[in-house]
């Protein structure tokens, strides 16, 4: 996210536009889309598709859900270049197979709670209006 950008509402993808909706609801049912072990991947893929743009394609269905999810929704922070006392760039940490902080399913309530006491914001009210990456930098 940068703060001289706008917030995502459309992209191009193989030389054609696709109008994206990333309420952070709709990435939050996206989420749980995901979780669903009776779902095959491309079923997956095409839920989530249905649910984020307004017209979505009949083929390349895979292709274009890892994009969008690489792209969009999870958004990795690049690691920074660390250099020891002569100036040589030391090795790239691996990232640890940590279990999450926050659970957002599970601290539903504690997440709302805090929203409405540091920002005054009513989620309930924001759902379909607030992007997703202003969800991810609030909380």
């Amino acid at each position: 996210m940068r703060l001289n950008d706008l917030l995502i509402t459309s992209f191009e993808y193989e030389n054609k536009e696709y109008n994206i909706n990333l309420a952070f609801d709709l990435v939050l049912d996206i989420f749980d889309v995901l979780k669903d072990d009776e779902l095959r991947d491309h079923e997956k893929a095409e839920i989530c598709l249905e649910l984020l743009l307004a017209e979505p394609p009949e083929e390349n269905l895979i292709e274009l859900w890892n994009y969008i999810h690489e792209n969009f929704i999870e958004i990795k922070a690049k690691q920074a270049i660390q250099y020891d006392l002569k100036g040589n760039p030391m090795p790239l940490m691996e990232e640890e197979d940590s279990d999450p902080v926050i659970d957002i399913a599970q601290d539903a309530e504690y997440i709302y709670a805090s929203f409405m006491q540091a920002y005054k914001i009513n989620l309930f009210a924001e759902q379909g209006k607030m992007h997703w990456h202003e969800f991810k930098a609030l909380l």
